[in-house]
C-alpha cells in the first residue's frame, strides 16, 4: 500500500512538472529560446528581448507584456460597459419598433380587405389588377417588416458583442489567450458604438392612397354605365378627384391627406352607407382566377343562346 502511494505521488508530480514545462514552452521564443515578455506594438505580437535587440523588431516600438495586458484589459472592460449602456438606451427604441411592426401588419390587413371591397364594386375585368395589387401590399409589408427587423437587429448588436466579449474574457486563461481575439472584438465594439440615427429610417407606413390611385387610374366612372349614387366606386372616384384638384406635383407626404379621405369613406361604407343600401345591389364578384378555357367556354355558350 505504501509503495502504491509513493508511485501515485511521483506520477502526480511528474505530470505537474510536464504541464508547467509545456506552458513555459508557449512563452519561449522559437528564434532565441528566451521568454517572450515583450509585445511589439507595431506588429501586435509577442517577442523576446533578443527579437528587440537583434531581430526585425529592433526598430519597432515595444512594451512589456503585463503592461499591455493590463492596459488593453482595462480598455476592454470600458467597451463592455459602453455596450451595456447603449443596449439599455436602445431598449425603448426596440420596443417602439416592435409596436410599429405590429401596427404595420395590422394596417396591411385592413388595406388588403379595403382593396378587395373596392374591387367588388368594379367590373370583373379588373380582377387580375386587384389581385396583383394585393400581392404588392404583401410584398411591401414584407419588405418594410424586414427593414424594421434589420433595425431591431442593429439596435440589439451592442448586447450581442458584449456577450461575445464577456465570453472571451471568461475563456481567457492567460494574456496570450486574451490577446488572440481581443483586436477583432475591439474593432466590432468600435463599429457598434458608432452613433446611428434610426429615427427617420423606420417611420414610413404603407399608403392606402397610392394603391387606390393606381387601381383607379384610367377608370372613368361616368363611362362605366349605371353607377348608383351611393356606390363605393363613385365615392372613391370623387375623393380622388377632389384630392387631385389644384395639385401640380406629388410626394409621399401628399398621400397622407388622401389616406384620411379614403379611410373616412371606408368607415361610412362599413356603416352601411354604400352599395348594400340599394335594393338592386349586385352580388360581390368572385376573386377566384378562372382559366382562359373556362372563359372561352362561357363565351361560346353565351353565343349559342343568342343565336
Amino acid at each position: 500500500m505504501f509503495v502504491e502511494n509513493v508511485v501515485a505521488i511521483l506520477k502526480e508530480r511528474t505530470e505537474s512538472n510536464e504541464a508547467k514545462q509545456q506552458a513555459l514552452k508557449e512563452f519561449m521564443c522559437p528564434d532565441h529560446n528566451e521568454i517572450m515578455n515583450l509585445v511589439c506594438l507595431q506588429d501586435n505580437t509577442l517577442i523576446c528581448a533578443g527579437c528587440k535587440l537583434f531581430g526585425h523588431h529592433s526598430t519597432h516600438a515595444v512594451s512589456k507584456l503585463l503592461h499591455v495586458y493590463e492596459q488593453r484589459k482595462e480598455s476592454f472592460a470600458k467597451q463592455m460597459k459602453s455596450l451595456l449602456d447603449k443596449h439599455e438606451a436602445n431598449k425603448q427604441c426596440i420596443e417602439g419598433l416592435v409596436g410599429q411592426k405590429q401596427d404595420l401588419l395590422s394596417s396591411s390587413k385592413d388595406i388588403e380587405a379595403f382593396l378587395k371591397k373596392l374591387g367588388d364594386s368594379l367590373i370583373w375585368e379588373i380582377q387580375m389588377k386587384v389581385r396583383h395589387m394585393v400581392m404588392r401590399v404583401h410584398t411591401e409589408c414584407s419588405m418594410r417588416c424586414r427593414c424594421l427587423q434589420d433595425g431591431m437587429d442593429e439596435l440589439s448588436a451592442p448586447q450581442k458583442v458584449h456577450a461575445e466579449m464577456k465570453k472571451h474574457v471568461d475563456a481567457s486563461k492567460s494574456p496570450v489567450d486574451f490577446l488572440k481575439g481581443e483586436r477583432r472584438l475591439h474593432r466590432e465594439a468600435e463599429k457598434v458604438l458608432e452613433p446611428v440615427d434610426w429615427s427617420a429610417q423606420y417611420r414610413e407606413s404603407i399608403s392606402l392612397g397610392q394603391y387606390v390611385e393606381d387601381l383607379m387610374s384610367g377608370i372613368d366612372v361616368r363611362r362605366m354605365g349605371i353607377v348608383r349614387g351611393k356606390s363605393l366606386v363613385k365615392n372613391i372616384s370623387q375623393d380622388l378627384k377632389a384630392w387631385r384638384s389644384g395639385r401640380t406635383s406629388f410626394d409621399p407626404m401628399a398621400y397622407r391627406s388622401l389616406d384620411v379621405m379614403l379611410t373616412k369613406t371606408a368607415s361610412l361604407a362599413e356603416q352601411g352607407e354604400d352599395d348594400s343600401d340599394d335594393s338592386d345591389s349586385d352580388a360581390c364578384l368572385s376573386w377566384e382566377i378562372h382559366s382562359i378555357s373556362e372563359e372561352e367556354g362561357a363565351t361560346g355558350e353565351s353565343s349559342k343562346q343568342k343565336a
